[in-house]
């Protein structure tokens, strides 16, 4: 069974730079593909701003489905559009790419023919993260506390608390991210994170839940076993409660409350389970490895940060064990470690490190 092992620092002060985030609620950051979901033309009315902690930057580029629409900050662009989901990108030599969904809704009125957009980027300097790693901030559009939970491909958790703004570096990947306040509707999504890229999620307005109406649980949703060769079979489990529709991505379906179900994928492959109700939607995902199983994997004995929780300057320290992994690397800019040791480490925001190691059995971290 793989054993997953982040140490994460969790820093007493909130980056500044994101008191004045976007404005409006995109959804997903996902892809810059346009998801028409109407043929009725909408007036898009975009402005586009950026800031670093030093102030509001000029120099910086700014593309909409990696279309250029200026060179100088701030942009003001108007033109006719499809309903869909719109990808902005902000570009600054030496930060962070910035990114943001916008969601061109469709009419509800022959009147209802615009849509105005207002987004202030956060500029992050690349070096303040490793070279691995991207940024995730989430914050919720009214401005009150929730529940934040986010999720790993492989089910760690690696935020969980309450928050009504939250951002954190994290490695390169696949996320899932769960708002959840008693009496509204729970919101769900899943977030990419790429490295050198600040992804930024605004959590809309959250509904009010109808009265009695309760959210999903889902209580089990694993692949066992987690890592197969190729041609080899896992399977998928799962059980679901309070729950009107799911289903599960990947050409499965929509399932029932409670199942199984054979894959046997021919590549490393995430499933991500969906439950929806009046109470809202959750989803949860998992990663089936396919690969080279007939050598034992690495073991990670010991991986921590000591303290967990300091003040911008101070210094905490990662301290590790490892046995039969021929390659180990920790991000963040650390980079390739022996099997025991320790590292300073001081970040600028809350960081979490996480420690790879490899053999020609397969790959833990």
């Amino acid at each position: 069974m793989k054993t997953k092992i982040i140490a994460v620092l969790v820093l007493l002060v909130i980056a500044a730079l994101l008191g004045s985030c976007t404005r409006n609620a995109p959804d997903l950051i996902m892809s810059p593909k346009i998801q028409t979901v109407d043929n009725i033309n909408q007036h898009l009315k975009l402005e586009v701003w950026a800031h670093t902690g030093s102030g509001v930057v000029q120099d910086a580029t700014v593309s909409l489905n990696e279309r250029l629409i200026g060179s100088k900050l701030p942009v003001k662009f108007d033109t006719t559009s499809s309903p869909g989901k719109y990808l902005v990108k902000i570009n600054k030599s030496g930060f962070m790419e910035y990114r943001e969904n916008i969601d061109v809704t469709p009419p509800i009125s022959a009147s209802d023919t615009s849509r105005s957009f207002f987004i202030d980027g956060v500029l992050v300097p690349i070096a303040s993260v490793g070279s691995d790693s991207g940024a995730l901030a989430i914050k919720l559009q009214d401005g009150l506390s929730a529940q934040v939970i986010v999720k790993a491909t492989e089910g760690d958790t690696v935020i969980n608390g309450t928050y009504a703004l939250i951002e954190v570096v994290l490695k390169s990947g696949n996320y899932s991210v769960d708002i959840k306040r008693p009496q509204y509707k729970s919101w769900g999504t899943l977030a990419l994170v790429e490295k050198g890229t600040y992804t930024n999620i605004v959590v809309p307005y959250l509904d009010l839940a109808p009265i009695g109406a309760v959210a999903p649980t889902i209580e089990q949703f694993v692949v066992t076993p987690d890592s197969i060769t190729v041609g080899s079979t896992a399977v998928l489990s799962w059980k679901v409660k309070e729950a009107t529709a799911i289903r599960i991505d990947q050409g499965i379906g929509t399932v029932s409350a409670q199942g199984n179900q054979n894959v046997s994928p021919s590549m490393t492959t995430i499933y991500t389970l969906t439950a929806e109700s009046a109470g809202g939607t959750v989803s949860k995902p998992v990663v089936l490895k396919v690969g080279n199983t007939s050598v034992p994997k690495p073991t990670i004995e010991q991986f921590v940060v000591t303290p967990d929780s300091i003040t911008v300057g101070s210094t905490a320290v990662l301290s590790w064990k490892v046995k039969e992994a021929t390659a180990i690397r920790i991000d963040q800019g650390i980079g390739t470690v022996s099997a025991q040791g320790n590292q300073n480490v001081s970040p600028s925001m809350t960081t979490i490190y996480t420690l790879t190691a490899e053999s020609a059995g397969g790959t833990v971290s």
